[in-house]
């Protein structure tokens, strides 16, 4: 008996095994997690709200996920933001879109540039068939005093540790990939559900995860399955994972994602809108070493409203963005290393060394780096009452100050910058729809003709009207023209093109910033979502020309 049930036993193990990584198995082209049950989040909502200590020890350094039930529901937010709120008395905030499949669809038009739509014009148009829009900016300062902090959220270190603020807001239906973000999170919906699906860290190995460059290695980033349709036999060991959770966020309610946790999300509903508060990672952090001493048995953060945190990163609502940049503490390691040990005097050579490998393997490189250094050298000495700044004198900045040295030491993220849509276009590619067009005209080029054609490659109205009266030159209010007459204004009104989309290599070996790579620097970490190469006026007309020589040479 025990030797047929031993038997039995072995064939079901065979017959088990036998569906991972087959195209036969029950789970082939499921969604995610279809191959066994999910697990339930934890969690709590205003009278078992937890304590600071407890969110920290029970939630944050071991990296699980906890829902707030109904927090959300005391924002002045909860009651105020619906469509003609926000377009009636906030019209001209800048907000930064995506398409609603996440590397699935295209960057949508805006009123003001690719990816970037005035809040009127966004709510007048997002809610029509067919749209691809879906905000995913940061939360315009003006909009911070709607919002209140998550308790336990309000006191002691964690008060101080909150990086950046994001506002989403679709029509429903938008979803992600599976990926993970480098910060902690907490996601709070104000309008609309969502539904989450997370992955603990700890399973990275069984997850895929796509190669996007050293800047996202063992940070950010996202999987190379599709979580609607698992494909077993391509990727089985995603059939290995031990154990995944299940939420569905309702209006009010807010969910804490860990550092690096896997997750896919779907929104729900007409009116989708959240707020995402981006916390510091506190990573290799003890409850010893993290300031709590203020907050004692408190729950505090529900009634502490946003607009007294000093947020590191802020958005005024027009301008460039600084989506993406770290936790201002953990610049600190990147400040303090600018010192020589030896003297604790500023050092080109180590400032110029913490830019490089921050850059490494993106367009803005060694020119550019070279360039940078010397303006992080001369701000941060003048920010000494002497002229000659010291390790010691950093610890006192101000964090405004710091501000200004970080923002040259981060690559710029090129989606959030009104100049991200000159990354999309080459200037051969304009030049050939200038003449495809011409041609089609007798050699005329119309500019009603070139306008449609740009947008219909997903440029934006105000980009194809700034590139024609740069094509014509001083007759800008002209129509049309001749195509042999704009041959001399071509890399004029391409070198933006050129400029956010080149690869810089920079030429200049000054032994003041060579040998790099004879500094240890084996704790280094890095971990920008993006970069770009950002043109400083100050630099001067001879590179810019000597780029529109080059270009005229090419068109």
């Amino acid at each position: 008996m025990e030797r047929i049930k031993f038997c039995f036993i072995l064939i079901s193990l065979l017959n088990f095994q036998s569906c991972f990584g087959d195209a036969s198995s029950p789970f082939h082209l499921k969604p995610l997690g279809s191959h066994i049950p999910a697990t339930e989040v934890t969690s709590v909502d205003g009278s078992t709200m937890i304590t600071p200590n407890a969110f920290m020890q029970n939630f944050v350094l071991p990296r699980q996920p906890l829902v707030f039930r109904g927090i959300g529901k005391l924002w002045p937010a909860f009651e105020k933001w619906n469509d003609e709120y926000l377009k009636e008395n906030y019209p001209n905030l800048e907000l930064r879109m995506e398409g609603r499949k996440e590397k699935q669809s295209n960057i949508p038009q805006g009123d003001i540039a690719l990816g970037r739509d005035s809040m009127k014009h966004f709510i007048e148009t997002y809610q029509e068939k067919d749209t691809n829009k879906y905000v995913v900016s940061e939360l315009p300062t003006p909009l911070y005093k709607y919002v209140n902090i998550p308790p336990p959220l309000g006191c002691g270190e964690l008060k101080q540790r909150f990086t950046e603020i994001n506002l989403w807001i679709n029509s429903g239906g938008a979803s992600s990939i599976l990926h993970k973000d480098s910060p902690n999170i907490i996601n709070c919906v104000v309008n609309g559900t969502k539904e989450w699906k997370l992955i603990e860290f700890k399973h990275n190995h069984l997850i895929y995860q796509a190669w996007e460059g050293p800047q996202e290695a063992g940070y950010g980033g996202y999987s190379l399955i599709n979580p609607e349709k698992v494909d077993v036999e391509k990727f089985p060991n995603i059939l290995e994972i031990p154990q995944w959770y299940h939420v569905t966020v309702n209006a009010g309610d807010c969910l804490y994602v860990p550092t690096q946790t896997w997750h896919v999300v779907k929104s729900y509903g007409k009116q989708n809108v959240a707020v995402s508060f981006l916390l510091s990672q506190f990573f290799e952090r003890t409850m010893e070493d993290i300031d709590l001493a203020e907050c004692g048995d408190i729950v505090p953060g529900k009634d502490i409203s946003l607009n007294e945190i000093d947020v590191d990163w802020q958005y005024p609502g027009f301008g460039n963005m600084t989506m993406g940049y770290s936790d201002m503490v953990d610049y600190m390691q990147d400040i303090e290393f600018f010192f020589s040990p030896k003297t604790q005097k500023l050092s080109k050579k180590r400032i110029f060394h913490i830019l490089m490998e921050r850059h490494d393997g993106v367009s803005f490189q060694k020119e550019k780096c070279k360039q940078r250094t010397n303006q992080i050298f001369k701000i941060m000495n003048e920010m000494a009452p002497d002229g000659k700044i010291t390790s010691s004198f950093v610890k006192e900045l101000a964090r405004e100050q710091l501000r200004d040295i970080i923002r040259l030491v981060e690559p710029h993220y090129s989606a959030g910058t009104l100049e991200h849509e000159y990354s999309h276009f080459t200037p051969q590619t304009l030049k050939e729809m200038c003449e495809n067009l011409a041609k089609q005209n007798n050699g005329v080029l119309r500019k009603s003709d070139f306008v449609k054609m740009y947008l219909e490659a997903n440029g934006s109205l105000k980009f194809a009207e700034d590139f024609w009266s740069k094509l014509v030159g001083l007759d800008s209010m002209k129509d049309e023209v001749v195509l042999s007459e704009i041959v001399d204004n071509l890399p004029n009104a391409t070198f933006n093109y050129a400029f956010y989309g080149m690869e810089e290599e920079g030429s200049d070996d000054s032994e003041e910033y060579e040998n790099r790579n004879d500094i240890p620097r084996s704790d280094f970490v890095s971990e920008p979502r993006g970069a770009m190469p950002d043109f400083n006026q100050n630099e001067g007309e001879e590179k810019k020309q000597k780029m529109k020589s080059n270009l005229k040479t090419e068109l």
